[in-house]
């Protein structure tokens, strides 16, 4: 007979064993030794587990009931590869995602992506994009090796996660002479920082903000990271203000020596106060 062997992966479903044989128009006979002596049923092929190669012998017996030399065929079933190991990845909007291959290790063999856990429908490496939020979306691995044989699946999760909403509120114009406010972002608490010019933040969410020694708009800023890591900023000016000269006016006034009005007192008039 001719005959040709037989190579499956665990969990494969074998086809009969005589689909090895071709070129026969007699009765096979099955045998366990290349000599043809130890006779055997045509066997099943039995792909729960692993195994090394078996040789098998055949042989066919025409009409003349005269049998023909045996021919092997050898069948192995080979075991799969390790399943990858896989972390999930988390990003915040905007950040640079790596490639989603960076979340599978453990590998040898060639990856296989899909949509589904139960590995029957394919996609390509999906490629993250992080230019939005999005809800945790699972995709699902393998690895396949030199023998053909593909393991289990395992699940990448990939989160977008939004960035935190950030505000500092408004504060307008103050003078350079005046007392330190208190500047509030929002939202207010230990995770978010104050920082610029005049400022002492107050680890809670507020600063004071003193004017002493400045000039012009001043830039604050509010920087807030949120439980899942994600940093948001947000701006703010005060403009301080140079605090005015005096103004000062004069009574006008005809003073002539010698007369009675002499001597006489000026005084000048602080507009401002």
């Amino acid at each position: 007979p001719t005959t040709s062997n037989l190579t499956y992966c665990v969990g494969d479903t074998a086809a009969a064993i005589t689909t090895a044989v071709s070129g026969t128009t007699g009765t096979l006979a099955w045998y366990s030794d290349a000599a043809g002596t130890t006779s055997i049923t045509a066997p099943t092929i039995d792909t729960s587990s692993a195994s090394a190669a078996t040789t098998y012998y055949v042989s066919q017996t025409d009409g003349n009931n005269c049998e023909s030399a045996v021919a092997a065929v050898v069948v192995t079933v080979n075991a799969l590869p390790t399943t990858p190991t896989t972390s999930n990845l988390t990003y915040c909007v905007g950040d640079t995602a790596a490639a989603i291959t960076t979340a599978v290790s453990g590998t040898t063999g060639t990856l296989a992506w899909y949509s589904d856990a139960a590995g029957t429908t394919s996609i390509t490496a999906p490629t993250i994009d992080t230019s939005s939020a999005s809800a945790a979306t699972t995709y699902y691995v393998s690895q396949t090796d030199g023998n053909n044989c593909e393991s289990a699946v395992a699940a990448v999760v990939v989160t977008v996660n939004a960035l935190p909403t950030v505000a500092t509120g408004s504060y307008g114009s103050i003078l350079v002479t005046a007392s330190a406010i208190t500047v509030t972002g929002t939202p207010t608490d230990s995770n978010g920082t104050w920082t610029g010019l005049g400022i002492t933040d107050g680890a809670n969410g507020t600063a004071t903000f003193n004017p002493s020694g400045l000039n012009g708009a001043v830039t604050l800023t509010y920087t807030y990271t949120d439980g899942n890591n994600c940093l948001a900023t947000a701006t703010t000016i005060i403009n301080v203000l140079a605090d005015p000269l005096p103004v000062v006016t004069d009574d006008t006034a005809t003073y002539t020596p010698g007369s009675a009005s002499d001597p006489i007192d000026v005084t000048g008039n602080d507009t401002t106060g």
